[in-house]
C-alpha cells in the first residue's frame, strides 16, 4: 500500500486506483458528475456517489475516504439536499466476500450513526 500524505484528494483518489486500478478515481469522477451524483473532493473527504438508475432517491456510494466526522458531514449534505431518501454502498471492493456485498441503509440514520461514532472517536483521543 502506499504512503498516505493526509490530503484526502490525494489519498482517496491514490487508493481508490490501487484498489480499483489505474484511472479508476477519474472514470468514477466522471461517471458521477455526468448522472448528477455528488463528488467532494477535499483535504478531509473523497467523496463519490450517484444516483441509482433505478431508483433516483437512492444515492449509491461508490467511494468515500476521510474522517468519520467528515464523511458523516457529507451524508449530512446529501440528506439535506432533499433529493434523496436512501444510501447504498459496497464495502471492500473487489472482495468477493458475500458479507460484504450491496447494503443499503435509511440515510439519516446511517448519518446519525456515523456522527455518534465520530464524536465517540474523537473522545478517545
Amino acid at each position: 500500500m502506499a504512503e498516505m500524505t493526509g490530503d484526502a484528494t490525494h489519498d482517496g483518489a491514490r487508493l481508490l486506483d490501487e484498489v480499483e486500478g489505474e484511472g479508476t478515481a477519474e472514470a468514477w469522477m466522471n461517471l458521477c458528475l455526468s448522472q448528477g451524483g455528488v463528488v467532494l473532493a477535499t483535504p478531509w473527504v473523497f467523496f463519490l456517489a450517484y444516483p441509482q438508475p433505478d431508483a433516483e432517491r437512492e444515492l449509491y456510494v461508490a467511494y468515500a475516504y476521510g474522517d468519520l466526522r467528515s464523511v458523516g458531514a457529507a451524508g449530512r449534505m446529501c440528506l439535506e439536499s432533499g433529493r434523496y431518501d436512501r444510501m447504498s454502498f459496497r464495502r471492500g471492493f473487489g472482495s468477493g466476500r458475500d458479507e460484504e456485498e450491496r447494503r443499503v441503509y435509511n440515510l439519516a440514520e446511517l448519518v446519525e450513526r456515523t456522527e455518534r461514532l465520530a464524536q465517540r472517536v474523537s473522545r478517545w483521543k
